[in-house]
């Protein structure tokens, strides 16, 4: 406890009795202890005074150190009376530096204890005939404290017994109830004219039962009740009831009036229906009115009809007033004042809601109908579907059906049968709607505007599918790497993994790039990831080169031995080498000889027979495996004794067999040399061929066999030689599911020649249940995209001729629609604005950002970006090469953007830069100038929904520049805008005047907004202006 605390009221509210003569008051110590602490208590007045009510003090308490509470009191007056409830306030204000904490003000109630007891009038009265009349006390005053009081009747003109039966009790009220007290009191009907009789009613004994003290009892304490003699009294005339209701289609309603208490002559009384209700006179009823007579005797009901009308439309209950007036003969008021309701029996039935969803592996989807207003009657509906973007048989199943609604029926449920069509696409809709036949039988209401007749039903596409971001990567030799873009389509909420490989193209593995192999998961709601290929800078000028990229569904597993092309990036074949072992590469550790004829393969020779095993173990679930290998032999293929080279160089094997353990033998092929003639005496060439089914030739006779480079060597009668390696790329597969597979790669020497030698390289198995592309678990596929290519540019120096195409700028298959506009990025990239869904073949939605040497930027990622063409892009510097945009765009990336937009490098559009509302037309024009401010032309005439014809300047905060003043603006749109090295701006579209002046198609204003005088373009252009553009020397160049 360091700290010197905080001082506040122990609560917030605290309350009284008035006969307490004071209220204790508390102050706490909290948060700390250390030092002195002083605090002043100040009283205000409330509803209660100062001086009459209670008395004010205002104190000022000193906490020592260590103390955690005060107390103190106020002086309460018990002021003599009744009254109500009363407060003041008090209030803490710190001194000495202290620390108030909650609460630091306290309201004060002060309970009244003092209650009046009375009779609710000073007069009663009742029919003889009614039965007995109900007499109400009031507790008048404070609530505080019980009390008692006793009642009882007394005899003045009317006879106890005979008029009326005597009644006397107690009635008692607890502590704070102040709610009114009732007795009755019977009536006796004599059948006698008699005339009126009174009965007196009395309060007296009235005791305070908390304190157990008499109360004096003062005000209504006496009342008289009259007995009304129905046999000599005129009557009271009055509704039947003070409510009435009927079915707005029972076309009327009858109203009774009715004459009660007596018949003695004749009266009369007027009726009338009046203004005032809900309904509306002429179309929801007719008025009506008139007068009810009674001859003497007469106690008869009248009756009369008010005429309704029935709408058609479901609406709520309406409400008619009815009156009635100038009641004669003596007779008294009963009730004047009735209201009639009008019920409406319409029911109103659409959908539930304008939109439901279902995921397509549902099987049906439930559509729900509800119904409102009357519900009394039967109503029928027909429901109907229709295609949106799906299509009835393919995605859903077509329906028309009758739906009734049956009595007190309020909501149903219609099933539509779902097609879950195992392919990945869009999300997919079916149009609903509901149609009804009108009629007295069949009161029901379909209004769109209440209630939805109308609605749309989302098939969601369950599968997901992952492919690269585009086919064609690319990236300068000199980057150091290359990011691959993977993205995911469709489902996004659940997470899925694929593979990703890369194999030789024409980059050769550790010469130009460093082989890559993993897996990219894709958390819940991700739907881009990465991967980097390291690029190696041969620093020679050369051709570009390019890398195969692939994807496979991670429950399709590879095992591989794509590594760098240092020892151990093949399997060597080594005598005696151990021949199992589980994933991984092998490594060799006891090398002779190495020959490296390609620059990364290295083998061993002096062997006779071998063998390797590769052995993976824990397999994921599968019904296939596919092996894939480059063998490569050196030199010569078998060591027959023909050859020319010398003993010392390395040379293939005789036989060589691929089998898996217990499957199948996949490969036994023997290989040959001949010598054959070359055609001239001179030269003759040295062939290997295989199988022994096609002796003498190089033809592939294996399935996956392809030859990559020349068989065998040449020489020729000169004595001159040359060596050729042979490599083949061979693929196999078959059927398999164990969780185990051992794969043996066998060579066997027949002449026991101890040079020969062999090698495997790229190594890889490929486990799956279906071919790549096909459905897999979690509705996981494979887009178009799941193979590409990724070009390593060549950047070494190379001559380009002036004018011509430049080569290293590759523009792919370009966009597959318009580009609107360019402009540069960082490090020279160039962004790219027009309405195309691809550029260069990478998936891109109207913006793009591309490199130098032409290729997709997979870095930039504006998700689905803007939902409508782009027409103009201007970066802004100063926002780390931020750019903006705009457009005929409403949206970008699923966020609300009119017309007019920012996004920053990565992307993601800027959340903070938007001109209120935006603009309510296309933006056609952009310039940013040197303070990053931008001026926006277009088609628009609002901005924010303020009145700017077309010209708008926006500030680096993304508001309107109400500083810019363009006057009336332009009267057409506005296509170019340029800044002049001054600040001068320059714009050009398809207006012919600007603030008033005749300024065809083309105007300079000065950095205001204001029309620059001096700027004469005489006749202006004849055409709209598309493009303006300031030359270095302030010319200007203008297109269009």
């Amino acid at each position: 406890e360091s700290a010197p605390g905080q001082l506040g009221f122990s609560s917030a509210a605290y309350s009284v009795m008035e006969s307490s003569n004071s209220v204790t008051i508390t102050i706490n110590r909290v948060g700390g202890l250390v030092g002195a602490l002083t605090v002043t208590n100040t009283p205000a007045d409330g509803t209660a005074t100062n001086g009459i009510h209670y008395v004010a003090t205002t104190n000022t308490f000193t906490f020592a150190a260590g103390q955690t509470a005060t107390n103190f009191t106020v002086q309460i007056n018990d002021t003599p009376g009744t009254n109500v409830d009363r407060t003041f306030t008090l209030a803490l204000t710190a001194t000495n530096n202290a620390i108030l904490s909650a609460p630091t003000t306290a309201t004060v109630t002060i309970l009244d204890n003092d209650s009046i007891l009375n009779f609710s009038a000073a007069t009663y009265s009742v029919v003889e005939s009614g039965g007995s009349v109900t007499i109400a006390v009031n507790r008048l005053g404070g609530s505080a404290d019980a009390y008692s009081v006793r009642f009882a009747t007394a005899d003045l003109t009317a006879v106890a017994g005979v008029n009326y039966t005597a009644t006397n009790g107690t009635l008692t009220w607890l502590n704070g109830d102040v709610t009114a007290k009732t007795f009755n009191v019977p009536v006796l009907h004599s059948l006698l004219t008699n005339g009126n009789l009174t009965v007196n009613l009395s309060l007296f004994n009235a005791t305070n039962l908390t304190v157990g003290s008499s109360v004096t009892l003062s005000g209504q304490t006496n009342a008289v009740l009259t007995i009304i003699d129905a046999e000599s009294a005129p009557g009271q005339l009055g509704f039947s009831s003070a409510a009435y209701s009927v079915m707005e289609s029972s076309n009327s309603v009858t109203i009774t009036v009715v004459r009660t208490n007596g018949s003695s002559g004749g009266v009369s009384v007027g009726y009338a229906t009046v203004a005032g209700g809900t309904a509306v006179a002429g179309t929801d009823y007719a008025n009506t009115a008139g007068t009810f007579t009674w001859p003497n005797g007469d106690n008869s009901p009248r009756t009369f009809v008010v005429s309704l009308t029935n709408n058609f439309a479901t609406n709520a209950n309406k409400t008619v007033n009815l009156r009635l007036s100038g009641p004669t003969g003596g007779a008294t008021a009963g009730i004047m004042n009735a209201v009639l309701t009008i019920v409406d029996d319409d029911s109103l039935v659409g959908f539930s809601a304008n939109a439901y969803s279902v995921v397509e592996n549902s099987g049906t989807a439930t559509i729900t109908l509800v119904r409102s207003g009357a519900t009394n009657l039967p109503v029928t509906v027909t429901f109907t579907t229709a295609d949106g973007t799906a299509i009835a048989g393919t995605d859903y199943t077509n329906a028309t059906t009758s739906v009734t609604f049956a009595p007190g029926q309020t909501t149903t449920n219609l099933l539509i049968g779902i097609t879950d069509n195992v392919t990945t696409n869009l999300d997919k809709t079916v149009l609903l709607n509901l149609t009804a036949a009108v009629s007295l039988a069949n009161p029901v209401v379909l209004d769109n505007t209440l209630v939805p007749t109308n609605a749309v039903l989302t098939i969601v596409d369950n599968d997901v599918y992952v492919q690269f971001l585009t086919n064609a990567f690319g990236v300068m030799e000199n980057a150091g790497s290359a990011v691959i873009t993977a993205v995911r389509y469709g489902v996004t909420n659940t997470a899925v993994s694929v593979n990703y490989a890369t194999a030789n193209g024409t980059a050769l593995d550790g010469l130009h790039y460093t082989g890559q192999n993993g897996v990219l998961t894709f958390a819940p709601g991700v739907t881009t990831q990465t991967f980097t290929v390291p690029i190696i800078d041969d620093v020679v000028t050369n051709v570009n080169r390019t890398v195969n990229l692939a994807l496979a569904p991670a429950t399709q597993f590879y095992f591989n031995d794509f590594e760098s092309g240092s020892i151990g990036s093949e399997w060597t074949i080594i005598n005696g080498m151990p021949s199992a072992f589980a994933g991984g590469y092998v490594s060799p550790t006891n090398l002779n000889v190495s020959v490296t004829p390609r620059g990364s393969r290295h083998f061993l020779g002096e062997f006779a027979n071998n063998r390797v095993t590769l052995t993976l173990t824990n397999l994921p679930a599968h019904t296939n495996l596919t092996v894939s290998f480059d063998l490569y032999l050196p030199r010569s293929w078998d060591g027959n004794g023909i050859r020319i080279l010398s003993q010392t160089q390395g040379q293939g094997p005789d036989v060589f067999d691929l089998s898996v353990a217990g499957v199948t033998n996949l490969l036994h092929t023997t290989f040959a040399n001949t010598l054959v003639s070359s055609g001239t005496a001179a030269d003759q060439v040295e062939n290997q061929a295989y199988p022994n089914a096609y002796p003498g030739g190089d033809v592939p006779a294996f399935t996956g066999a392809t030859e990559m480079n020349t068989l065998g060597y040449i020489y020729s009668a000169s004595g001159s030689t040359q060596a050729m390696d042979s490599v083949y790329h061979l693929t196999y597969t078959f059927a398999h599911v164990a969780g185990t597979v051992a794969i043996q790669f066998t060579a066997t020497n027949l002449q026991n020649i101890t040079n020969e030698s062999w090698g495997l390289d790229n190594v890889s198995v490929v486990g799956g249940g279906t071919q790549l592309g096909a459905p897999v678990p979690n509705n996981l596929y494979l887009g178009s995209y799941s193979n590409a290519t990724l070009t390593i540019t060549n950047d070494d120096v190379v001559d380009l001729v002036a004018g011509t195409a430049d080569p290293l700028f590759s523009r792919g298959f370009g966009a597959n629609g318009p580009v609107y506009s360019l402009a540069f990025s960082s490090n020279n990239a160039v962004m790219v604005g027009g309405n195309f869904s691809t550029l260069n073949s990478a998936r891109v939605a109207s913006l793009a950002r591309v490199f130098t040497n032409g290729l997709v930027d997979s870095t930039f990622n504006p998700g689905t970006g803007p939902n409508a063409a782009v027409y103009a892009v201007a970066t802004q510097p100063l926002y780390t090469n931020a750019v903006v945009i705009g457009g005929a765009f409403t949206s970008y990336n699923g966020t609300s953007r009119s017309y007019f937009a920012r996004v920053f490098a990565n992307g993601t559009v800027d959340p903070t830069y938007v001109p209120g509302a935006g603009f309510n037309a296309p933006v056609r024009a952009l310039a940013v100038q040197g303070d990053n401010s931008v001026l926006v032309g277009g088609d628009f005439t609002q901005v924010d929904g303020q009145s700017y014809n077309r010209l708008v300047l926006i500030d680096t905060n993304g508001n309107v520049d109400a500083t810019f003043n363009v006057g009336t603006g332009a009267n057409g749109t506005i296509r170019a805008i340029a800044v002049e090295s001054d600040g001068s701006i320059l714009v050009g579209g398809d207006f012919t005047t600007f603030n008033g002046l005749s300024l065809p198609r083309i105007a300079r204003l000065n950095f205001d907004g204001s029309i620059d005088n001096t700027f004469h373009p005489g006749l202006g252009a004849d055409a709209s202006v598309t493009s303006i553009q300031v030359q270095t020397n302030g010319a200007i160049l203008v297109g269009g």
